[in-house]
C-alpha cells in the first residue's frame, strides 16, 4: 500500500511540476553558454536558499544539474519532455527516495527547478523526512512560514521549501525555485 501511495504522489508531483512549468512566463531562454560548472552559471545567489544534501553533496535549486550528477552518480531513471517554460528539455532525475526536476533557465541549459523528497529513505539536513510531524518541522525550521491547504511553506532567497502534510504528518518535502511561480 505504501508503494502505491508513494507512486501516486510521485505521479501527482510530476503532473504538478509539468503544469506549473507550462505556465510560461518571461523566461529569456538559454544563450547556450552553459559549461556545467559552478556559481558563475547560477541566476541569483544559490547559497541564499535552503539546500538538500545527499552523499555529502549539497544540492540547491537554480543551479546546474551536471556537477550534481557527477558527484552523486547517475539516477535510477531519467524522464525527459520538451520544455514549455523555455527552449530546450525538462528532465526528472529519479534517485532512491527523491527526485530532481530540471528545466532550462537563463544561462543554464539544465537548471534544478525542484528537489522532491518522496520517501523516508532520505531527509533534509535539518533531519526532517516523510513521517516527521508538523511539530518536528517547526522545531527544525521555526514558525515563520505560511500554511495553505495542508502545506507549510518557508521562503528563503530565490526559493521555497514546502512540507505537504497529511494529518499533521509530512507526506512530501519540496525544494522549489521561485522561477516556477
Amino acid at each position: 500500500m505504501k508503494k502505491k501511495l508513494v507512486s501516486l504522489m510521485l505521479v501527482i508531483m510530476v503532473c504538478m511540476f509539468s503544469l506549473v512549468a507550462c505556465g510560461g512566463g518571461d523566461d529569456k531562454g538559454n544563450d547556450g553558454n552553459n559549461d556545467g560548472g559552478g556559481a558563475s552559471n547560477t541566476p541569483g545567489d544559490s547559497t541564499s536558499g535552503y539546500t538538500f544534501e545527499y552523499k555529502g553533496t549539497s544540492i540547491s535549486v537554480n543551479t546546474a544539474i551536471e556537477p550534481v550528477v557527477e558527484k552523486i552518480g547517475d539516477p535510477t531513471s531519467k524522464f525527459e519532455a520538451p520544455s514549455c517554460a523555455g527552449q530546450g528539455t525538462d528532465f526528472i532525475y529519479t534517485y532512491s527516495g527523491f527526485e530532481i526536476d530540471t528545466s532550462p533557465a537563463e544561462n543554464i541549459t539544465n537548471a534544478i527547478a525542484a528537489i522532491i523528497i518522496v520517501s523516508d529513505e532520505v531527509e533534509t539536513p535539518e533531519g526532517i523526512t516523510i513521517g516527521s510531524t508538523k511539530e518536528d518541522v517547526e522545531a527544525a525550521y521555526g514558525t515563520d512560514y505560511t500554511e495553505s491547504n495542508g502545506m507549510m511553506t518557508y521562503t528563503k532567497g530565490d526559493m521555497k521549501l514546502n512540507f505537504l502534510l497529511k494529518n499533521n504528518v509530512v507526506d512530501s518535502v519540496q525544494y522549489m525555485s521561485n522561477a516556477l511561480n
